[in-house]
C-alpha cells in the first residue's frame, strides 16, 4: 500500500479535472462484469483500464478512526492493516537542491532532500537510498537538484537504529 496518489495526466504535465487533494481514498479493483455495473453508478470515478475504482472520502476523521482501530486491535486481536508479503513500494531519497560533497542531509522534512515514491524492484536495483536513512547521511560527491540519491553516493550512520532496522527488512526480504 502506498499512501500516495497524484491528479496528473498520463503526460506528466497536466492537471486532471475534479483532482484528488487530502482525504482518504481506496482503490478498488474488480474483472466482473455485474461488480464494475455495480460500482461505476455507485462511484462513479473509473481508473486505469476500467476496471479500478475509486473510493474516495474528502475528508480524514483520525479521532474517529484511530480510535476504532486500536480497539478492534487490542480488544478483538484484528489487525486494521497489514503488509504485503514483500515491499511494493519505496519512499527514496531525492536531492532538494544542488548539494556538495561533504554536506550533511537533513533527512524527511528539512532542507536537502525530500521523498519519492518509487517501485521497490527499481529502489533495490538500483541500489537507492531509502529517506529514512538519509537523515544525518554524508555526501561523499556533489548532487545535482532533483536527482534520486543512491547508497553509493553517502556515508550513512551505521550505527544509528533505523539503520540496523533497515538491515535486518533488507535480509528478511532476501535484499543486499
Amino acid at each position: 500500500m502506498v499512501e500516495l496518489a497524484n491528479s496528473i495526466a498520463v503526460d506528466g504535465k497536466t492537471m486532471l479535472p475534479d483532482p484528488l487533494k487530502m482525504g482518504v481514498f481506496a482503490v478498488i479493483r474488480t474483472e466482473h462484469p455485474f461488480t464494475a455495473e455495480d460500482l461505476t453508478g455507485y462511484i462513479g470515478k473509473l481508473g486505469g483500464d476500467g476496471h479500478n475504482f475509486l473510493l474516495h472520502r474528502p475528508y480524514h476523521l483520525v479521532a474517529v478512526e484511530a480510535p476504532i482501530s486500536i480497539a478492534a486491535a487490542v480488544l478483538l486481536g484484528q489487525p486494521t492493516g497489514s503488509c504485503a508479503p514483500t515491499p511494493t513500494a519505496e519512499c527514496i531519497t531525492a536531492a532538494k537542491k544542488d548539494l556538495k560533497a561533504g554536506e550533511v542531509l537533513d533527512g524527511g522534512g528539512g532542507y536537502t532532500v525530500s521523498g519519492l515514491c518509487e517501485k521497490a524492484t527499481v529502489a533495490r536495483a538500483e541500489k537507492l537510498l531509502p529517506l529514512g536513512l538519509s537523515g544525518g547521511a554524508v555526501l561523499k560527491q556533489d548532487v545535482a537538484k532533483g536527482t534520486a540519491i543512491t547508497y553509493g553516493m553517502v556515508e550513512i550512520r551505521e550505527d544509528s537504529f533505523v539503520a540496523k532496522l533497515r538491515r535486518m527488512q533488507d535480509e528478511l526480504a532476501g535484499d543486499r
